[in-house]
């Protein structure tokens, strides 16, 4: 998740603003350009409050490392900004994560009728990656977690749109 200051903002009148009081921020990201990009903007744009906000360099889907499960350890929401589509494996990462925190938030995530696996090449990339239109059965398949849609149906791909599901792990 890159490090993005109106999450920390006090001002509810913004759209990323999370009604949580955050302690700690941990962004994981798995190319090395973007961990650097987060740093600069880290440095050159602090917090409004005292955040501890570390990084790591990731792939979540094969393996969480000993200091990136210990960080998550002070966390209690993952906030995911249009990224669970772009998993191989959505479900077996929302189940896993579930297991780990009470919240996560899903922004930028279009509800589709039906759950659909495809490829899409975005601009600098030399292969296509996977990309998951998520659908109602997706969510169905997560037992013991509720979801809270704040979004409509879509019919194609809409990563601009303000979408935000929330899935409520807590009684995992």
């Amino acid at each position: 998740m890159p490090y993005s200051t109106p999450i920390f903002k006090t001002d509810p009148s913004k759209s990323s603003h999370l009604p949580l009081e955050l302690k700690t921020y941990v962004g994981v990201e798995i190319n090395d350009v973007v961990i650097e990009v987060c740093n600069k903007e880290k440095e050159s744009n602090p917090v409004e409050s005292d955040i501890s906000v570390k990084f790591f360099k990731q792939d979540i889907e094969r393996e969480f490392s000993k200091d990136f499960d210990k960080a998550l350890k002070d966390c209690n929401l993952v906030f995911m900004d249009s990224t669970i589509t772009m998993l191989e494996d959505p479900l077996s990462f929302v189940l896993k994560m579930s297991k780990k925190v009470d919240w996560i938030y899903l922004r930028r995530t279009p509800l589709f009728q039906n759950t659909k696996k495809s490829k899409f090449e975005w601009g600098g990339m030399s292969e296509p990656s996977v990309v998951w239109s998520l659908g109602e059965d997706f969510y169905k398949k997560l037992h013991g977690i509720i979801t809270i849609f704040f979004t409509s149906w879509h019919k194609s791909p809409c990563p601009d749109s303000d979408d935000i599901i929330i899935l409520d792990c807590r009684n995992v």
